[in-house]
């Protein structure tokens, strides 16, 4: 009997002690499989929610033919408003800035400024429908650039003393990456629509139309 007992002792001590208490071994772990990495979205998988939604109206499709100060207030509204856009809504608000851009330099000088103004146009209209999916940061900026090549046409031909306004809107265009994505960017482009419509404020002051008092001429 002693030996019986001896040899089952030593066959327990032949197995390793375990440090820790049993538990679900990994293989019994649930497994999901891989999350595919996000793209942009498919086309041909379009047919719901947004997709679905009537069309958003643009502020560039509008007969526009209000007087060039209640343009400009509109302007500043949305102006105060952009920050706190983000996404799709802050392309669809600097579509409608563009827009009144636009407007403004035809007010401004119809014949001078008309092939500008359609590049101005094209531009916010192709950023409030197509925004793409990192956002379209070059349109913004090539709608920029043309509202400060328009400035720029009437201050030549009107009001040469609007150069350092006209300046300052350009360089503003000018600093936006439009390789980077428009959120990225966001800093950038809320500046230079600030510093365009500075510019058209100058320009609408000097030219007879008394909006708001213009800002004091960037150094």
């Amino acid at each position: 009997m002693a030996a019986l007992v001896g040899l089952l002792m030593a066959g327990c001590a032949s197995f390793p002690e375990r440090a820790e208490p049993r538990g679900p071994t990994r293989a019994a772990a649930p497994t999901r499989p891989a999350a595919p990495i996000a793209g942009p979205p498919d086309p041909a998988a379009a047919g719901t929610g947004a997709a679905d939604a009537p069309a958003r109206p643009l502020a560039v499709d509008r007969d526009d033919e209000r007087p060039a100060r209640e343009v400009l207030a509109e302007t500043d509204a949305w102006l105060l408003e952009l920050p706190r856009l983000h996404g799709l809504e802050a392309q669809w608000r600097a579509s409608d800035l563009l827009a009144n851009f636009a407007t403004l330099a035809r007010r401004l000088d119809r014949t001078g400024t008309a092939e500008l103004v359609g590049s101005i146009e094209e531009d916010a209209r192709a950023l409030g429908t197509d925004p793409g999916w990192f956002g379209r940061t070059d349109l913004a900026r090539s709608g920029l650039r043309a509202s400060a090549a328009a400035l720029d046409r009437i201050a030549e031909g009107r009001a040469p003393e609007l150069r350092p306004w006209v300046q300052a809107a350009s360089d503003a265009a000018e600093a936006i990456r439009s390789e980077n994505p428009f959120g990225i960017e966001r800093s950038a482009i809320q500046d230079a629509f600030r510093a365009v419509a500075d510019a058209f404020r100058a320009a609408i002051q000097r030219t007879g139309a008394r909006p708001q008092q213009a800002r004091a001429a960037p150094r």
